[in-house]
């Protein structure tokens, strides 16, 4: 598993974006596997944990070395939330990339050695791999941005250009 592109680890912000988006069905469409942890599962209450997992989302319990390498990462980045951290813990434990887009999370994952990607990554791939439309990614990403997403407007302004814009 170590090192696989197609393995990826999730906190909740990625799914309550997709989740805004309209989504979330399509993502599980790509040619890779999510996981997450149990607790970033249990944090989810819309979309809900239980109901990602029905859809294809691995669940994994974190052990007590890795609950311990949480609460030491925890002390050297006090920035993302707990919970954001133990998918951090995770995808490092992994030698796998992390999907977020929490700006603390991103700086964490930088100081940590661990590749991260955000949700335009996966609308991309999404309209890479025809799951959807240019045009629904862009629905998606206005979806996304009216429901407050964390985006760079920059980017969100390149996709606009490829995609088109919505007529929303």
């Amino acid at each position: 598993m170590e090192n696989s592109p197609s393995i990826f680890v999730t906190d909740s912000n990625i799914w309550i974006d997709l989740h805004h988006g309209n989504v979330i069905t399509h993502v599980f469409k790509l040619p890779y596997q999510f996981i997450t942890t149990d607790f970033i599962c249990e944090e989810l209450k819309q979309p809900a944990g239980a109901d990602l997992v029905s859809l294809g989302l691995e669940r994994r319990v974190l052990g007590p070395d890795l609950v311990l390498d949480m609460i030491e990462m925890i002390h050297n980045h006090p920035r993302p939330s707990r919970i954001d951290i133990s998918g951090l813990v995770l995808a490092r434990h992994l030698k796998i990339p992390l999907l977020s887009g929490d700006g603390d999370l991103r700086k964490a994952a930088g100081r940590e050695g661990v590749r991260m990607h955000g949700k335009l990554f996966l609308l991309d791939k999404m309209v890479d791999y025809r799951i959807i439309k240019p045009i629904e990614a862009s629905q998606a990403l206005s979806r996304m941005l009216l429901c407050r997403s964390r985006l760079l407007e920059k980017e969100c302004t390149k996709r606009f250009d490829l995609w088109g814009m919505p007529e929303e």
